[in-house]
């Protein structure tokens, strides 16, 4: 049980903020692209056709999530932990990617002999070039070196590269199908430039022949849980999606569709920080526990001000900010955008709480956690979808969002301990304290 002491924070934010700086503009870059492209692709394509692309795209995002099968964060930690055995660490991610890619692609493979859609077809092209997203082992490498400013160049040359392909696609007044192609370029963009940049470098594949059965399995075994974890997010951040296409059409799931894009281009504030703190939270427990819970409150203070902020502006605005960004089509997303605006707290929470929970080895909560919002999630969007349409979709979401951030930890013992964080992280002292 972690029992929190009462000493000054230490001296964080400032240095945080500029040490990191080529992450947080790579991140930033992106946004701005996407969102701006992201307004232009909805718009040209239309409430039914962007549907679609959304349905394939959230499948994109699931495959993804199998294919990393929780090993990210896993690598930054064992190559902080063990410097010197990089190579077999890496070796040992990579084939496991591997071979989870490859099981997905068999499985789909006969769904689509079976099936004559063409979104199935679709789909088994997606998982094809996921098979690529093996070699992209050398970004938490990356972010373990805390090499930012290489990776935030892999990150910002591959959506200059992407967002100039789908411009041209609407200047061209191209169909749907290559739009969803795009999605498959960006897996084969960013692949070769890492994959470039590595061989400028010759300093993350190297020795890769010194991995072993025990090794892989090793990683395996402690990736479970987080792979566990990501799968029962994006079941929950993307099931609703999944479940309006079939239960209320294509082209509610294109106007829905449009809300979740708004808030999620929020959520690289948390992401870029989860992403930074991870090595930061593992030397902090190194050191002792109060240095830990103290970075850990004011990670969660600076989370809780930044929703707030979020949550406010988009909850008040939200049609003002439909009618502006997407035109009067998609008008009925303007209080599923309101719903949603309201769960950025808690998913602020839950995303910067999950590195520090690994840093503890309780990955298994990570889990757990998750998965128990997820399982809410199926039965609120089953319950409330017929009920409330796209709507209930929204609601479901917050509350799985609370239900993930607040009561699972309150519930279990050994992630109680943020609870008193959480909530201390609302008190305009700890802002203060966090922001000197």
């Amino acid at each position: 049980m972690i029992t929190i002491k009462r000493s000054k924070f230490p001296p964080n934010a400032a240095k945080y903020i500029h040490a990191n700086l080529w992450l947080i503009s790579e991140r930033l870059t992106s946004f701005i692209a996407a969102f701006l492209v992201g307004l232009a692709v909805i718009r040209y394509l239309g409430p039914t056709l962007f549907g679609t692309y959304s349905y394939v795209l959230a499948f994109s995002s699931l495959f993804a999530i199998l294919t990393k099968f929780g090993t990210d964060m896993i690598i930054v930690r064992r190559l902080t932990d063990e410097p010197d055995t990089p190579g077999a660490t890496l070796l040992s991610a990579w084939t496991i990617r591997f071979l989870t890619s490859t099981l997905i692609l068999v499985i789909l493979i006969p769904v689509v002999i079976w099936s004559s859609s063409t979104d199935t077809r679709y789909l088994l092209l997606i998982a094809a070039i996921g098979v690529l997203q093996s070699s992209w082992v050398i970004e938490p490498a990356m972010q373990a070196h805390q090499e930012y400013k290489q990776l935030a160049f892999c990150k910002i040359a591959q959506n200059v590269l992407s967002s100039i392909v789908r411009l041209t696609l609407i200047l061209c007044d191209a169909d749907i199908a290559l739009f969803v192609y795009s999605i498959a370029l960006d897996t084969v963009l960013l692949t070769t430039i890492y994959l470039f940049v590595n061989h400028k470098q010759r300093a993350y594949i190297a020795g890769w022949q010194t991995a072993t059965v025990n090794q892989v399995w090793a990683i395996t075994k402690n990736s479970l849980p987080v792979f566990f974890s990501s799968l029962s997010v994006i079941l929950y951040t993307k099931m609703d999606q999944w479940m309006i296409a079939h239960m209320l059409g294509i082209s509610q799931l294109g106007i829905y569709s449009t809300a979740v894009r708004t808030v999620e281009a929020t959520y690289f504030i948390p992401v870029v920080t989860a992403t930074v703190a991870l090595p930061l939270l593992l030397k902090a427990n190194k050191a002792n526990s109060t240095t830990f819970l103290n970075l850990l409150r004011q990670l969660l203070t600076l989370m809780f001000y930044t929703g707030l902020a979020v949550t406010l502006f988009i909850s008040l605005l939200s049609d003002e900010i439909v009618l502006f960004l997407f035109g009067p089509e998609y008008t009925d997303a303007a209080s599923c955008l309101m719903l949603l605006s309201l769960a950025t707290i808690f998913v602020y929470f839950g995303t910067i709480t999950t590195p520090a929970l690994i840093a503890i080895n309780l990955e298994n909560y990570i889990f757990i956690r998750t998965a128990t919002a997820a399982v809410a999630n199926f039965g609120l969007n089953f319950t409330l979808i017929p009920l409330y349409g796209i709507n209930g979709a929204a609601l479901a979401t917050l509350i799985s969002a609370f239900l993930a951030g607040f009561v699972f930890d309150s519930l279990a013992a050994k992630t109680r301990f943020l609870i008193p964080l959480k909530l201390r992280s609302a008190s305009p002292k700890s802002l203060l304290r966090a922001i000197n």
